[in-house]
């Protein structure tokens, strides 16, 4: 078949799937208002429980936007969560694009390609998707690691962590992950025999120099 996908290692394969499968989680973590569920005292001395996550923030079984600044649950450091993660997705989008084309796009479309820099990028021995996909688990990964900090007192006072976080949580490990082995699986391996090949021994060259001497 006229694709890159039958010639990639079978590391490079599963990482590869990997990261297709990881929008999933990362998408339904990204929009769902579970990531901290918590219990707050409301005004008439009642308890009231809900959970919020980036955009919306449900009460008393009723969700509502999520504002990013005065929220009455979370201080306005949260917006600085949200742009993480924010810019994390479009980062992750060009990284799977990049790799379905690079990998399952044929080879003569590819190549009939006249943007120069466009072809580049889905070169088979381009690392462009794995590139995006690491930025893209890196700034996930700096969103999460603040919300932690910033709610772990209120989890120590019995709030706690709920799907919507674990499953942002868990792209975000797919997408570093992946992006650091297919890197690793994408580096050419270079063998002993291809060393012998571009740069010849000292015996070799010393061989071919006394053969000089004595034409």
């Amino acid at each position: 078949m006229d694709r890159v996908w039958t010639q990639r290692a079978m590391p490079y394969k599963v990482c590869l799937v990997s990261l297709i499968f990881g929008i999933f989680p990362f998408s339904v973590g990204f929009i769902t208002p579970d990531w901290l569920w918590f219990q707050r005292r409301g005004e008439n001395g009642t308890d009231i429980e809900g959970s919020f996550g980036l955009w919306e923030l449900c009460e008393t079984s009723s969700c509502e936007s999520n504002p990013l600044v005065g929220n009455p649950v979370i201080d306005d450091w949260f917006i600085c969560v949200v742009i993480f993660q924010t810019i994390a997705l479009p980062f992750y989008v060009c990284s799977l694009t990049s790799a379905v084309l690079q990998n399952f796009g044929p080879r003569r479309w590819l190549r009939a390609i006249r943007m120069q820099r466009l072809r580049q990028i889905l070169h088979k021995d381009s690392e462009t998707p794995e590139d995006l996909a690491f930025i893209a688990g890196f700034l996930s990964f700096l969103g999460i690691i603040l919300f932690m900090i910033m709610t772990s007192e209120v989890v120590s006072h019995g709030a706690r962590y709920s799907w919507g976080f674990a499953l942002s949580f868990t792209g975000a490990t797919i997408l570093i992950t992946t992006g650091l082995l297919m890197c690793k699986a994408h580096a050419p391996i270079i063998t002993q025999a291809a060393l012998n090949a571009v740069e010849p021994t000292m015996l070799q060259t010393f061989a071919v120099g006394h053969g000089r001497r004595r034409r």
